[in-house]
């Protein structure tokens, strides 16, 4: 999102045009491959998109964002729009104008573009941290070259712990899954809802906990060819 703002900003016209042709071409190129109904199901799952941030699907605890810090401290969806708009617009707006001043070279360009499409979007998970090792690269190499400031070397040292340190925010207990039978599964998997599983209260102090049993399945007399049976365990 900020790319365009950016290169915009800083008047490269030339890369701004050559950006849009590359991915209105790539865009065409698939078409043959997804068809339009893939493109129309991408924005038709848009709404998707929406209720994971605000439903919950995926934790505000396991994202980084502005929005996700506003609800993991309690705050509404409306609070949390609102406070990722501004930091988004307030990031935007600073960005063109350093961009627009200073026209920095390409390296730094690129350092704050990373930097600034880390902050906009309110849908941030922490492995999209790896994309701060561009501004945090970038600094590292000046201060080499050039000398640090006084604050900078603290900056880094305290970046990436910092990194390690979220997957612990939030979390109020952990219960191993290994006794009830079930197996591990890789973060990704977790986070892009494949692992089939549900988590539901059943009273004050007991939880439910339901997950599909990966093994044959025993045939069911008369069962039709088209139902979709799985092994639930519970």
């Amino acid at each position: 999102l900020a790319l365009p703002v950016l290169l915009a900003a800083s008047g490269r016209w030339r890369t701004f045009a050559a950006a849009g042709l590359s991915a209105a071409s790539i865009s065409l190129a698939a078409l043959p491959l997804a068809g339009a109904e893939g493109y129309l199901a991408f924005l038709r799952n848009a709404p998707l998109a929406r209720a994971t941030l605000e439903q919950g699907l995926v934790p505000p605890s396991a994202m980084v964002s502005v929005f996700a810090a506003v609800r993991t401290l309690g705050g509404g969806a409306a609070l949390a729009y609102a406070a990722q708009g501004a930091c988004a617009l307030t990031v935007l707006g600073l960005a063109a104008l350093i961009v627009r001043r200073h026209r920095p070279a390409p390296a730094a360009f690129c350092a704050l573009l990373a930097a600034a499409s880390l902050l906009i979007s309110p849908f941030l998970l922490d492995y999209d941290l790896l994309l701060a090792a561009v501004p945090l690269g970038w600094l590292a190499l000046q201060g080499v070259r050039d000398g640090f400031r006084p604050w900078e070397k603290l900056l880094l040292l305290c970046a990436a712990p910092s990194f390690a340190a979220k997957d612990q925010a939030g979390v109020v207990a952990k219960i191993p899954l290994g006794p009830l039978g079930y197996p591990p599964r890789l973060a990704n998997r977790m986070m892009s809802g494949n692992a089939m599983f549900t988590l539901n209260y059943v009273d004050s102090t007991h939880l439910l906990f339901t997950f599909t049993r990966h093994e044959l399945l025993r045939r069911i007399p008369n069962d039709p060819a088209d139902d979709e049976d799985r092994n639930v365990g519970a």
